[in-house]
This record gives structure tokens, sequence and C-alpha cells, in this order.
């Protein structure tokens, strides 16, 4: 009877380690499924209001709002241009491509080795009042093995594989994702401002207006026929010009000048819509140690009223924009 009762107990003793085995692997399985999160980011840009970045890379915070339909970016002085369409598309791409394929790390002892602490990028994305996410983007790793030389004999490019290292603000665990993020890092204003300097349509420009400090001439459009001051322009100078006009971005942004401009050009279309270009010259700088000492190079900059508050670092758009009236002459 003993002997009964001690196998009895012996059973339920047995049955409780493996409840208890049971109940403690549920419960570590449970945890590591709310460790690891596949998914990290979970945005709209259609319901998207607002990207916050905040690089040690960056004076100031990068920010952009919307404002209805379009997209702005705010710069140092606190005003605020368009930004680009493709600029924007291209950083909600980046951030939902954010996928985690394993936990590095969960304690915040390794936040420094990772580069999620203040060395990393920290991107802010709100609807409205409310943050719909809060990363820190930090370092990243190349596998050397992907750097190899691909397509033997025939040759090839290397396809290189990057893994970088998250983590969600106010959380410990440090999640490795695959690949590259460095490219939020630098972003600055400039990375997301419009520089298309006309907006309107080539087939639409009817006139030009070329105003200079000691002379001045039109290139007007008129029954098919391109005329400079009166007479027949050459049509193929004046095509090349028209498809440079309609295409011309500016490259490198830069403050307002102090001086005022020294030439304008006038672009009106056949609905009467003008974007006029205006140039300043800049303290002309001497040649650089080694170069021919052929005198100063004058410098300068060239805005578009196409475009608020920007002046664009403009030497060459000058050149292409300010020309003489022998260009078109036949």
């Amino acid at each position: 009877m003993f002997k009964k009762k001690g196998n009895l107990f012996l059973i339920i003793a047995l049955l409780a380690l493996v409840g208890a085995y049971l109940f403690i692997t549920s419960q570590d399985k449970k945890k590591g499924e709310r460790n690891f999160k596949s998914e990290l980011v979970a945005i709209d840009k259609d319901k998207a209001t607002k990207v916050v970045i905040k690089s040690n890379k960056n004076d100031q915070p990068l920010e952009l709002n919307k404002d209805g339909e379009q997209w702005m970016v705010t710069l140092k002085d606190g005003s605020k241009v368009t930004a680009m369409e493709n600029a924007i598309e291209s950083t909600f791409k980046e951030l939902e491509g954010i996928k985690t394929s394993q936990v590095a790390a969960r304690t915040t002892d390794k936040w420094a080795e990772y580069k999620v602490d203040d060395q990393g990028t920290n991107v802010e994305v709100y609807e409205g009042a409310n943050k719909v996410l809060d990363i820190i983007l930090g370092k990243f790793d190349i596998d050397p093995q992907s750097l190899q030389q691909q397509g033997g004999q025939f040759g090839g490019q290397s396809n290189p594989k990057f893994t970088s290292y998250v983590r969600l603000q106010g959380e410990n665990e440090v999640f490795a994702v695959k690949g590259f993020y460095e490219g939020l890092n630098s972003q600055t204003a400039d990375n997301y401002r419009d520089k298309a300097m006309f907006k309107a349509n080539r087939a639409d420009i009817a006139k030009i207006n070329f105003n200079y400090t000691d002379s001045a001439y039109q290139l007007v459009l008129a029954d098919s026929l391109w005329t400079i001051n009166g007479s027949e322009a050459d049509s193929t100078q004046v095509a090349q010009y028209l498809n440079m006009v309609s295409t011309i971005s500016g490259s490198k942004f830069v403050d307002q000048p102090n001086s005022s401009s020294i030439a304008n050009i006038v672009v009106e279309t056949k609905s009467g819509q003008n974007t006029t270009f205006n140039a300043y010259a800049l303290p002309a700088s001497a040649p650089a140690e080694g170069e021919e000492k052929k005198g100063p190079t004058p410098e300068y900059v060239v805005s578009s009223d196409a475009l608020t508050n920007s002046y664009f670092e403009g030497s060459s758009v000058f050149s292409r924009l300010f020309v003489g009236k022998g260009k078109f002459s036949k």
C-alpha cells in the first residue's frame, strides 16, 4: 500500500515538474515574441504630416511638414520652401523598408557599440499630433564576402550586403536589419529643396526679355517664327536655348546676396505667366595658387521667382542663361 502511495506521489511530482517546465517555456517564448519585432515601422505616407530627422552631423533638426498636399522643408531661418516629391518618396521608402532580421542586443550597455545612443540618427514621423514612429538609426556593417567581384571571366561588379542596427526610442532592444540607412544621417534641408528654376512647358514660351545694365533685347514668337528685335532669329540657337531654359535647375544653394541684381531675364508664356531670372555679381576671387594669373574670376548668384527664397551659386547657370544678342543672330 505504501509502495502504491509512493508511486502516486512520484507521478504527481513528475507531472508538476512537466507542467512547470511547459509553463516557463511558454512564457519565455511569449517574451521572445514580444521582444522580437519583425515589423518595427508601421507608417502611412498619405496620413503622415511631419517628419523630423535629428542627426549629430547637422546643426539643427531637419523638419518636413505637409501643407495640404504639398510637403515643405524648413530652412535654418525658420522659413519653409517647397520640398521635392521624389525626395519625400525616397525617405518614406527607406523607412518602410526597415525589416528586422534578428535581435542584436537586449541591454543598454550595447547601445554605444551599435551607435543607437546619441551617436545615432533619430527619425520621428507624425500623423497630426500623434507620433507614429520614433526610431534611432545606428551603425552599419558590410558583409566582406559580398564585396567580392561577381561575374567570373566576363567581369561584373560587387553587390554589397549591408546590415544596419536600429532601436525604437524608449526600448532597450537593438535590432539588426538588412539594408543601408546611413543616407538619412547626412540629409540636410538642401537635399529636399526644389531646384527646378522654371515651371512652365517649353512649348508655352512666347517671349523672352533680356535686360542688362548696358543693353536689352527681345526674343518674340510671332506666327511660329522667332524674331530678335523684329528680325528673324537663328531657329537652331533659339530651340537649343528654349530647351535649356525649360529644364534648368540650380545646384548649390547660397545665402541671398546683399547687392542688387545686375541683369534679369523675363520669360513669358502664351497665357501671360512670367518667370524672372535675376543675376547678382559677387566680389571676384583671385586665382588659386598655381593657376595662371589671368585676373580675378567673376562669380555670380542666380535666382528664379519660380522658387521662393532660393539663390544658387550660379557662374555656370549664369553663362547659359544670360547670353548676348549675337547668339541668336542669323
